[in-house]
This record gives structure tokens, sequence and C-alpha cells, in this order.
């Protein structure tokens, strides 16, 4: 993006394309980006496990919103076998929980 900006100051020093040019190039980069990681492996070009494991649950149609509140909030607590902490805070039984972190693990983390 830097070298784009840089290529667009002319002889004078300034910028001759508009911000909006640059951001709607910005936005196209991210659209490319999402495209990118719906490739084989699911996941590929993620920025963080997070981004990799959601990519993932949204691919597959798995859209249970515990699923995704529990991959988006509690991962370092998923990490760290935190389960009672994680089921307490989002009151669900412990059995529940065990059964969402059977599915996160059945995820790829490094596609």
């Amino acid at each position: 993006m830097g070298q784009y900006i840089i290529q667009n100051i002319n002889e004078n020093g300034y910028l001759v394309t508009s911000l909006e040019e640059i951001a709607s190039l910005l936005l196209d980069v991210e659209k490319i980006l999402k495209i990118i990681q719906t490739f084989e492996p699911l996941g590929v070009g993620a920025r963080d496990l997070k981004e990799c494991l959601l990519i993932q649950i949204k691919e597959k149609g798995d859209l249970d919103s515990l699923v995704v509140d529990i991959v988006e909030k509690y991962l370092d607590d998923i990490a760290c076998n935190r389960m009672i902490k994680i089921s307490k805070e989002l009151n669900i039984n412990i059995e529940k929980m065990q059964e969402v972190c059977d599915y996160i693990k059945t995820l790829e983390p490094k596609p």
C-alpha cells in the first residue's frame, strides 16, 4: 500500500490519487483475502487462530452462535482448559461446554 502511495506522488511531491481511491483498493484487498481464505485448505490466509477457526465454522455452515461466541471470546481460556470458568460465565452445563470444545478440536488450527 505504501508503495502504491509513493508511486502516485508526482514530481512536485504531491499525492495525485485520492484517498478514496486508495481506500477502495484496500477494500478490494480485503475482498480478495476473504476469497482466498475459502480455498483449500479451508482457512488458509487467516491472520490469526481465531480468524482461522471462524472461517472454518462459517464455511462448514455450523453457525451455532454458542460456538462462534466461545471462539471469539474464550479461545485463550479453551487453550488453558478453563471450561468450568467458561460454562459458568455463559451459564451452560459442563457437558455442553465439553461438546463445544470437542467440536472446536476437530477444526484445523494450521491450514
